[in-house]
Formats: C-alpha cells, structure tokens, sequence
C-alpha cells in the first residue's frame, strides 16, 4: 500500500535535501492498485510535503507485456484524482500524466 512505501522513506535524506534548498519532488510511477483510494493517496501526500516533497505527476501504468494485472483504467484514475482534489489542496494534488508513443513529454489525462 502506499502508505507503507511512504513510511518507510528516509527522513534524513529529505534534510539533507532541504539544508542545502533543493526542492523535492515526487514522481509516483506505477502507483494504482486495485486496492487504492482517495484516503490513501491524500495521506500520501500529506505525508511526502510534510517531508518537504511536493507530489508531482501521478503516472498510469505504461502499456507493457506482463503488466496487466496491476492497471487500472484511465477513468478509475481521473475518479481518484477528482476525489483527492476536493480534499486538498491544489499544491497537494499531483497531476495525473501518462507515457504516450509519439510526444516528447508526458501526457496529463484530463
């Protein structure tokens, strides 16, 4: 679950990052399971600023042979995400991108 990824973070390295002003920021890749949901998520992101993260992007699963039983649907997706926005804040809430053939950059699921 994500909450036990996220307590087992290295607090002195998130201070050693802060002592010399280097913002953090969190990349979540893979993130959905069947078993999340918007509480999880928002502790989550709770709990990455209160370490002096900021949550960023939020990515689907890339499309992958042998990854099937961990993807959760782009719509499933953007229902967790508008759950987590009307919890916290914006600054709290990590935009919800995806890998796509063809662009340069990722791609935010609108």
């Amino acid at each position: 679950m994500l909450t036990t990824q996220t307590k087992s973070m290295n607090e002195n390295s998130t201070a050693k990052h802060q002592k010399h002003k280097c913002q953090v920021v969190n990349h979540k890749k893979n993130v959905f399971t069947h078993d999340d949901s918007a509480a999880i998520l928002c502790e989550l992101s709770e709990h990455l600023f209160t370490n002096g993260i900021i949550p960023y992007y939020l990515h689907l699963l890339d499309k992958a042979n042998g990854t099937g039983h961990f993807e959760v649907s782009e719509c499933a997706a953007k229902l967790l995400i508008e759950q987590v926005q009307n919890t916290l804040p914006g600054y709290l809430v990590p935009k919800l991108v995806k890998e796509q053939a063809g662009y340069k950059s990722k791609q935010y699921v609108l």
